[in-house]
């Protein structure tokens, strides 16, 4: 069964004013904001470590004119103890519909040191700070780290309150920054 819908960054400030102190309880969860598409261009498909774009060329901006930027996505779902899969697929606990994530992409866990996040063999691919994941070698990521899912920039975050800490989460989606 798939978590919640996902909601846009003013229903989440709008949700703190209105909760107080429930807005811990109802939004502490981990979360992604979609920050863009990547030029799919840039992207390497090989499965090898590289960055996503081409360092010798001028500064890329990540396309901000599609539907999913700026909503966010909390990691919930029947597996919410365990791994929550994150892919297209209406059975994810996390389902996010855009195409060139596969239906099945990515797994995230808490563990002692973190979260972390698995690519489980998608199609095109899971950046962590623009490094492609090997499939199956879990990755630790922190707070506010930026991840690319198949052509998509995301920002996770360890909760909605800290999303909302940071001043302007959907900027500075590069490795230029």
């Amino acid at each position: 069964m798939a978590g919640r819908r996902p909601i846009t960054l003013e229903k989440l400030k709008s949700e703190q004013k209105d909760l107080g102190l429930g807005f811990k309880q109802e939004y502490g969860r981990p979360c992604l904001i979609g920050c863009g598409i990547v030029p799919t261009e840039l992207l390497d498909s090989s499965g090898s470590s590289t960055q996503v774009f081409d360092m010798g060329s001028d500064i890329v901006r990540v396309r901000t004119d599609h539907p999913l930027v700026g909503r966010i996505f909390f990691m919930e779902g029947e597996k919410s103890l365990g791994q929550i899969m994150l892919g297209r697929g209406a059975d994810s606990d996390v389902t996010i519909p855009d195409y060139p994530i596969s239906k099945n992409h990515c797994t995230f866990q808490w563990s002692k040191d973190g979260y972390l996040i698995t690519d489980v063999g998608s199609t095109n691919g899971t950046f962590v700070e623009f490094e492609r994941l090997d499939p199956n070698e879990p990755c630790l990521i922190e707070d506010r780290t930026r991840l690319v899912l198949g052509r998509f920039g995301f920002r996770f975050y360890k909760s909605g309150s800290s999303l909302l800490e940071d001043e302007d989460p959907l900027t500075n989606f590069t490795p230029f920054d």
